[in-house]
């Protein structure tokens, strides 16, 4: 499958089929970060999971677990964890790898809290990466699909912080397109 990553505004990806909210546990309970909006796509978006809730779920605090909850009004929402152990590298390509795979052919847009300029872009250069690898079919050359990256703050993200993730995701774009190509061949 030919997905492309870019960088988009919360309002393109209420266009898109799935929103991707990123939780990172601590201990047993989910947390998201203040940066994601209270509601997408008239789903209430809580700040914290409780251990009984990802249980009846089945969403774990292993990077690239997710949870779809389906939306009468606009794109699903899924929660996809990035770990325990502290976000790293890996658990946001895993998390990307995850956010595709429950999105299947569908485009998704994935809310990326910004907190520094560096460690945001690394995570989404990341994030791409993995989704984009996830993302390869032999089989299916033609589909089109996006992978969009949406940096939130509180308030808003730096301009430089949103140029960094851009360069970023292009970045993590061409690498995976690379890796992507040595397949097929």
């Amino acid at each position: 499958m030919a997905r492309t990553a870019r960088t988009s505004s919360l309002k393109e990806a209420l266009a898109q089929a799935t929103i991707a909210v990123p939780v990172v546990f601590e201990g047993e309970v989910g947390t998201i970060s203040d940066a994601i909006p209270k509601s997408l796509a008239g789903i209430s978006i809580p700040r914290t999971l409780t251990k009984e809730w990802c249980a009846q779920q089945g969403f774990k605090d292993e990077p690239g677990s997710t949870v779809v909850l389906r939306s009468l009004q606009g794109p699903n929402v899924a929660f996809i964890s990035l770990g325990s152990s502290g976000p790293s590298m890996e658990s946001f390509r895993l998390a990307g790898a995850g956010a595709v795979r429950c999105a299947g052919e569908g485009s998704i847009a994935v809310l990326l809290p910004t907190h520094d300029d560096e460690g945001t872009a690394r995570a989404a250069q990341a994030l791409v990466e993995g989704a984009l690898l996830a993302s390869y079919s032999f089989k299916n050359q033609n589909a089109e699909s996006t992978f969009d990256v949406v940096p939130l703050g509180v308030p808003l993200p730096k301009v430089s912080t949103h140029d960094a993730v851009t360069k970023a995701v292009e970045r993590g774009s061409a690498i995976a397109d690379a890796v992507n190509w040595a397949k097929f061949l």
